[in-house]
């Protein structure tokens, strides 16, 4: 691949190389990218980002092209602009960064083939000895310097999934003795309905009447509290979703199909028996 060198950064202002916008690909919006050819790049020209031009009062992007640039301690002409890009956390909103050519490299940012990582590297350590002068050399892949940003909302995904699950088969547990409670409580007066002509979705509907009223109450419990949690949670995030209420309708008619299935079985045999030796059970 096409190498690229990431410099030093200070302040809002970082050093690349020429080649560095076509290796991550980019955006050129206005004007034009670093060039070797031109002596200039290398002491006067600066790009910036959507943010800066925004910064400096500019309305369309081109307007800030060829304008001498004076801020956060750096002067320079301004060449080109990019598209916004994100260089941190989504927690925050992308920042103004001006980027210019520089000399010396903090970082090498190599282009490599996904398959046998491990001959690439110990091919690229072994061309690093040989140009280095006994500099160790030291690695990281972009895509998981990337990731580390998100490393803890990744663990709290996980533990917050493990839990709920957990709260979902001990409530399903729940449901299941507490309807074979009741309904081993109710047994003669199930058994004096079929008699008296009750049918079996009835007797469904009757045993299910007190568990609908408890799993409603909860619904309307959660629904306020895990808005305002997951609201307060998003409210970390500057690029975020916003939570529509069909979300709280699925999660709803989730949860009562949930314990509908925990206490069908119970139910439906207790609708099912034999009102006769219901009735001879003591």
């Amino acid at each position: 691949g096409v190498p690229g060198f990431i410099g030093f950064a200070v302040g809002r202002t970082s050093f690349w190389d020429a080649d560095f916008l076509h290796q991550y690909d980019i955006e050129i919006i206005a004007g034009r990218p670093f060039s070797n050819e031109i002596a200039t790049d290398s002491t006067q020209a600066m790009i910036v980002n959507e943010a800066t031009v925004k910064s400096l009062g500019y309305h369309r992007t081109e307007d800030a092209i060829g304008k001498k640039f004076t801020q956060w301690g750096r002067t320079g002409f301004i060449i080109g602009a990019v598209r916004d890009f994100h260089f941190r956390s989504f927690r925050e909103e992308v920042q103004p960064l001006t980027f210019q050519m520089g000399d010396l490299a903090t970082f090498l940012s190599l282009t490599v083939s996904d398959e046998n990582p491990a001959t690439i590297i110990v091919n690229i350590e072994r061309k690093w000895n040989q140009v280095a002068g006994g500099i160790p050399m030291t690695y990281f892949f972009a895509d998981d310097a990337y990731d580390a940003q998100y490393i803890s909302e990744e663990r709290f995904g996980k533990l917050f999934l493990s839990f709920t699950i957990l709260a979902i088969a001990l409530s399903c547990l729940g449901l299941v003795g507490l309807s074979a409670f009741s309904t081993a409580q109710r047994t003669k007066e199930i058994g004096i309905r079929k008699m008296l002509g009750s049918s079996v979705p009835e007797i469904l509907g009757l045993l299910s009447k007190d568990f609908l009223v408890l799993m409603m109450v909860a619904v309307v419990i959660a629904i306020p509290v895990s808005w305002f949690s997951m609201n307060r949670w998003l409210e970390g995030f500057a690029y975020r979703i916003n939570i529509s209420w069909w979300l709280f309708a699925v999660a709803g008619i989730t949860v009562v199909l949930v314990a509908f299935t925990s206490i069908g079985y119970q139910t439906l045999k207790a609708a099912n028996a034999n009102p006769v030796k219901s009735l001879k059970s003591e």
